[in-house]
């Protein structure tokens, strides 16, 4: 059994996210770092996407999760997107994954991450 690690990083995506007035009513630029251990059971074949983990379909759901409702807190998005990833791709064995907040505060950014199992 072989396993891979694929990346996402500094995914940055403007999204309402926050329980602030002045964060419901306005968007705010987060920044997604994410880490996946995919089991992979075969060798990739050059010819077939298919062969292996489309990391596009990784980056999607991300996005997707993060854009598509406004969110209150940065832990419950961090959930949804975990649940997500965890319920399409079962080969997933484990995953990191970081949000920042850059600009919730003027004199440093903000982070929470998850990791799974």
């Amino acid at each position: 059994m072989t396993y891979r690690n694929i990346s996402i990083s500094n995914l940055t995506v403007e999204t309402s996210i926050g329980i602030l007035e002045h964060e419901i009513n306005k968007k705010q630029t987060i920044v997604i770092n994410a880490n996946f251990n995919v089991k992979h059971k075969d060798i990739s074949d050059d010819n077939d996407i298919k062969s292996i983990l489309d990391y596009r379909e990784l980056r999607n759901i991300i996005i997707e999760e993060t854009t598509k409702q406004h969110i209150k807190l940065v832990e419950t998005l961090l959930d949804k997107i975990k649940d997500q990833i965890i319920k399409r791709f079962p080969e997933i064995e484990s995953l990191n994954i970081k949000i920042e907040k850059p600009m919730a505060f003027q004199d440093c950014s903000i982070g929470v991450e998850i990791h799974y199992p």
